[in-house]
């Protein structure tokens, strides 16, 4: 930050937050724990050009209720400046005396970057990033940072920690590409991530010791909020629903599972842009324990996923791929709104996919069984049965249901998703959730029987990287021991 900013005489930034306001790059995405100074960064950052006529800024936020925290503390230091801000307006806005001008908005619905279009913003401040569920609507407000003044550069400045219902969408543009500080380059612009914990606010620490014993309290109670919000963990995070969930527990490497049992498709229909098709093959294996008991591992070893193409198309796919790796489902299962006829008489889309596997086969190749979402207590219900099929059968040392590494868009979203705050048993519906629903529509056709602790199904045999369950304690199978019971697709 220069020392001729406007605002640099009433506050002086920590050296974390330093880095971040000077960095250079079109995106800058500011946090990590809480307590890391974002909001005061970005206070000054987006009036660091307020002393230019011509500048105008905008502030964001998924609810435009969500700022007025942020408006109170801006307008406290903004009024003080040598050149003042005053807050007017609803939405609130901040006019300088210079003639520079600040607004704020939201980005609440599908469509909301619709009132920005046209507009030319020099700088965007999006508090709290992950609380914006898609990707699309926060690459829609990109095309308003542009200048055609030279003086003022286009810039986005971003804060946000772990957690809400984008964060994996976050994680995936920002933190995954590249250690925290080190550029990202994209179709010939710039974005970078710059990690702060509370550590690196000292007047917050110094001030308010009392904010971090209660942070500290969580360790033992609650260890995944307590990395979230102390160190900013990407990989634990508040409000996850599927915490059991580990990439090298329940994900295994590709494998076509033996013709000899029980395939399936698992589908959730979606066309629109803003939605999404997933579709899964899935295998259910019977096994039997050492003492009789019985029980079945599925194995979800394909994936279909993608938008606007017609269910004609996706039937094709479905099936030439089958048929590829000689392998017929058994039945489907779809969301039940794929059952019903639209309204003009047309067929349903369930019969669509139907039809064109007859056609293609001369019989009904595979016939869809209705998924249930009859309200709140089937996804309720959905998703404990999600959590019965995630836990580890003590049998095997694995978890009951496995996916294949190549199913990329269930791992890159299920094990992100978090509870929706009007029912707290589900995941919320805003986020990425279509491979969640596909599955959960299945899974509730499927037995689930538990196996009691004692008996053991295998023994581990060579091993290249062994399984592990939550605790960190290593499983009595590793992933090559379970693949090599089946040909590698």
């Amino acid at each position: 930050m220069s020392s001729s900013s406007p605002v640099s005489v009433l506050w002086t930034p920590h050296p974390k937050q330093i880095e971040a306001l000077e960095r250079s790059e079109f995106e800058i995405l500011y946090g990590g724990s809480r307590g890391g100074g974002k909001t005061a960064a970005g206070i000054a950052w987006i009036a660091e050009e307020s002393d230019n006529p011509n500048f105008r800024g905008l502030v964001l936020r998924r609810n435009s209720e969500d700022l007025k925290d942020w408006t109170d503390r801006a307008s406290r230091l903004y009024r003080l400046l040598a050149n003042p801000g005053t807050k007017t307006g609803n939405p609130p806005e901040f006019h300088f005396q210079s003639g520079a001008v600040i607004r704020t908005g939201h980005l609440n619905d599908a469509d909301a970057y619709t009132k920005y279009q046209g507009h030319e913003y020099h700088r965007i401040l999006i508090e709290e990033l992950t609380q914006i569920a898609l990707e699309k609507q926060y690459l829609r407000i990109l095309s308003s940072s542009r200048s055609v003044i030279a003086a003022l550069k286009p810039q986005i400045f971003l804060t946000t920690n772990p957690g809400g219902v984008g964060h994996a969408w976050v994680k995936e543009r920002f933190i995954s590409p590249s250690p925290p500080g080190k550029t990202i380059w994209d179709h010939g612009r710039t974005r970078v991530f710059i990690q702060a914990t509370m550590d690196d606010n000292p007047t917050l620490m110094n001030n308010d010791p009392q904010y971090v014993a209660n942070i500290e309290a969580l360790k033992e109670v609650d260890p995944d909020t307590y990395y979230a919000w102390r160190f900013g963990d990407w990989e634990r995070f508040s409000g996850q629903v599927f915490k059991e969930w580990k990439v090298r527990t329940h994900s295994i490497p590709p494998v076509v599972p033996s013709k000899n049992v029980q395939h399936v498709l698992w589908m959730d229909w979606g066309y629109a842009e803003s939605s999404a098709f997933a579709c899964y093959l899935s295998a259910l294996i019977p096994f039997t324990t050492g003492d009789g008991q019985k029980y079945t591992q599925i194995v979800t070893y394909k994936e279909w996923y993608g938008n606007q193409i017609r269910p004609k198309e996706w039937a094709k796919r479905i099936y030439t791929e089958c048929k590829k790796i000689g392998i017929r489902p058994a039945y489907g299962v779809s969301d039940p709104a794929t059952h019903a006829s639209a309204q003009s008489g047309d067929q349903s889309i369930s019969s669509l996919f139907e039809d064109e596997w007859k056609s293609l086969d001369g019989q009904y190749w595979c016939r869809f069984k209705a998924g249930k979402n009859s309200g709140r207590n089937s996804r309720i219900g959905r998703v404990g049965m999600m959590h019965e099929w995630m836990s580890i059968n003590p049998s095997s040392g694995m978890p009951y249901w496995v996916v294949t590494q190549n199913c990329v868009h269930f791992i890159e979203t299920v094990p992100n998703l978090i509870h929706d705050e009007a029912l707290v048993e589900a995941y919320d519906t805003h986020q990425e959730d279509h491979a969640a629903d596909a599955c959960s529509y299945g899974l509730e056709k499927v037995r689930f029987t538990s196996v009691a602790p004692g008996a053991h199904t295998y023994r581990a045999v060579e091993k290249m990287k062994p399984l592990y369950n939550a605790q960190n304690q290593e499983l009595a199978i590793s992933p090559k021991a379970f693949s090599a019971l089946y040909p590698k697709i």
